[in-house]
């Protein structure tokens, strides 16, 4: 590459990557839980035909499941909400929040997945309450909930759905701070006002052998906290760069010609 190739390069080269960087925040989080309910075969759909089986080789009832997720803040979509205390972030999408599930000795991730070209066949939402108060006002609600459903195969033929939603809420503790997408909390079950549930489910159509399955696990521990986050205004860096290479560029030009 000539000199002046570079000169002429290197600037955009610094612009993406700075680029790259810029506000990229991704809240990560881990629970486990006891399987409190788990069905087979559950709400099979109207028209769907085949013989229905487990999911499972024994129902994990009363066995430990756990999971894991995480989220990225930019991706997310605006608060639909017009509430200071309730966020709503809600999309037909398959794009900024990725959960996984380790459940009946198998291992699910609930957003590898996603062909159907229905839109409605995906959803991804957060949402988050804050009525807390702290005393001597009294306690009152703050509630977290994550959502994330995706499909593979076709609406009309054969398909696999999988959908995972968490769901935490205390009326004692706080559990957030305030209903941004930014976080951080650790919980242990203690006795408290708090709660935890996750509901899973598990549909697939293939042929005759149609799988309809369920269950809900009661949370005894849960974190959530900021896995990466850029340096503050890139975007300023870039410009510095590329003001100084555009000096460079001048000065290279006038040597040469």
């Amino acid at each position: 590459m000539s000199a002046k190739s570079f000169f002429l390069s290197a600037p955009l080269a610094l612009i993406t990557l700075a680029g790259a960087n810029a506000n990229a925040v991704i809240i990560e989080g881990k629970f486990t839980g006891v399987v409190a309910l788990a069905a087979e075969c559950a709400n099979v759909h109207p028209g769907v035909t085949g013989q229905c089986g487990p999911l499972w080789e024994q129902n994990p009832e009363g066995s430990i499941a756990s999971g894991s997720f995480w989220y990225d803040v930019d991706l997310a979509p605006p608060d639909g909400s017009r509430l200071d205390n309730y966020a709503h972030h809600f999309t037909y999408t398959n794009e900024w929040v990725n959960m996984f599930i380790d459940i009946g000795g198998k291992h699910f991730d609930i957003s590898n997945s996603s062909t159907i070209n229905d839109e409605m066949w995906d959803v991804e939402y957060i949402t988050l309450t804050d009525n807390y108060k702290p005393e001597p006002d009294g306690f009152e609600l703050q509630s977290l909930s994550i959502a994330d459903k995706t499909s593979s195969g076709s609406s009309t033929g054969n398909y696999i759905t999988k959908s995972l939603n968490f769901y935490l809420t205390t009326w004692e503790k706080p559990i957030l701070s305030g209903t941004s997408l930014i976080q951080e909390y650790n919980w242990q079950e203690n006795g408290n006002l708090l709660q935890g549930i996750v509901f899973f489910g598990y549909q697939s159509v293939q042929d005759s052998n149609v799988i309809f399955s369920m269950a809900n696990i009661n949370i005894t521990d849960f974190t959530m906290n900021i896995r990466r986050e850029s340096v503050p205004e890139p975007s300023s860096l870039a410009l510095f760069a590329l003001m100084l290479l555009g000096i460079g560029i001048n000065r290279f030009g006038k040597c040469v010609y």
